[in-house]
């Protein structure tokens, strides 16, 4: 439904800009409250040593294979309910056929 989604994106928008137009508000005298750190801070790199393959291997998890897994497990949940079932329902293919042919006439 176009309508009820573009009312809803709309909706956000305002939301959108009225927190924009808060944290600018918020931000205006940032300037004035700035950290001083001193002349010699410099972030420190944090020797690993023998974590750094464990490390890495708990990064890997957590943003490549923690997705794939979590969009296998989805597909499989909605393979098993019935969502697909309705999708491969035959008059769902007719009337996606009765759109098609409608829109193919429409100038």
């Amino acid at each position: 439904n176009f309508g009820e989604s573009g009312a809803y994106s709309v909706c956000l928008m305002v939301v959108v800009v009225l927190l924009l137009i808060w944290h600018n508000r918020l931000s205006r005298h940032a300037h004035q409250y700035q950290t001083i750190t001193g002349k010699g801070y410099r972030p420190r790199i944090i020797d690993l040593r023998q974590w750094r393959y464990l490390t890495a291997a708990i990064l890997f998890v957590i943003f490549v294979l923690a997705p794939i897994a979590i969009s296998m497990a989805r597909n499989i949940w909605k393979r098993g309910s019935g969502a697909s079932r309705q999708a491969m329902n035959p008059e769902n293919n007719e009337r996606m056929v009765r759109l098609e042919r409608f829109l193919r006439q429409a100038p």
